[in-house]
């Protein structure tokens, strides 16, 4: 006889229970919320907690067919930034994280406008990504070159980004490549050109007790007297 099949009847159900709720946490789908304004009822984790390694999926904006994976880990002076970009035009690209956590159109309907400007929590001017603090946006990524083949890809560490709770977060805004090179010294993003990629720095969110399961979940059995996830059931 297994050890499972020993439990009592109600323990046995509470075992199925955390598998489905483990199961359900486990759920690799983007959250769509933002990160500065996810609930405080929500455990936030990246493939494991805040500030662990991020992967950024790079959508194409209009029909630019630009795409690749961004990912961003923490190390030793800062965040690494570790990038494959697909689709390009051979030379260098604006790389940038931009203020919003949108990559819809702006209101003049250019793609990828929703994102706004650069990201610059301390308001201070565009530069290159090895200028000092107050010469360069948190988000002045600088240039990315793509070969003939129109792929881009490398590793850098950026000393000011960061994936923690602080100002200098980039979680919740968005990675944006751009059609043309930035000169990084323009004001205030460096001529970089239209945006033809973009994709969302988002973490993972664990419901919990009070919560809504993600759309689309199927209803969960919890045990008697464990407090009530929304579209779950519980045998008060």
């Amino acid at each position: 006889m297994s050890p499972l099949s020993s439990l009592p009847l109600r323990g046995a159900a509470l075992v199925v229970a955390l598998l489905a709720l483990a199961a359900c946490g486990g759920d690799d789908t983007p959250d769509t919320t933002p990160a500065d304004t996810l609930p405080d009822s929500l455990a936030v984790e990246a493939t494991g907690g805040m500030g662990d390694e991020v992967s950024v999926a790079i959508e194409p904006l209009g029909d630019s067919g630009v795409s690749g994976t961004v990912t961003f880990r923490p190390t030793d002076g800062g965040v690494q930034v570790t990038y494959a970009v697909d689709g390009l035009t051979p030379g260098l690209h604006g790389f940038h994280v931009h203020a919003n956590g949108d990559c819809g159109a702006g209101p003049d309907g250019a793609p990828g406008g929703a994102a706004g400007g650069h990201f610059a929590p301390m308001d201070d001017a565009h530069g290159a990504p090895d200028d000092p603090a107050p010469q360069r946006h948190v988000g002045d990524f600088g240039n990315i070159e793509a070969g003939t083949d129109g792929r881009a890809a490398g590793t850098f560490v950026d000393p000011l980004a960061s994936l923690g709770a602080d100002e200098r977060s980039i979680v919740g805004r968005a990675v944006v490549v751009h059609a043309e090179a930035d000169d990084l010294t323009s004001q205030p993003s460096g001529a970089a050109g239209a945006r033809v990629g973009c994709g969302v720095v988002r973490l993972a969110a664990v419901p919990m007790p009070g919560d809504a399961l993600p759309p689309g979940h199927p209803p969960v059995d919890l045990p008697p007297g464990h407090p009530p996830i929304d579209g779950s059931s519980s045998d008060v």
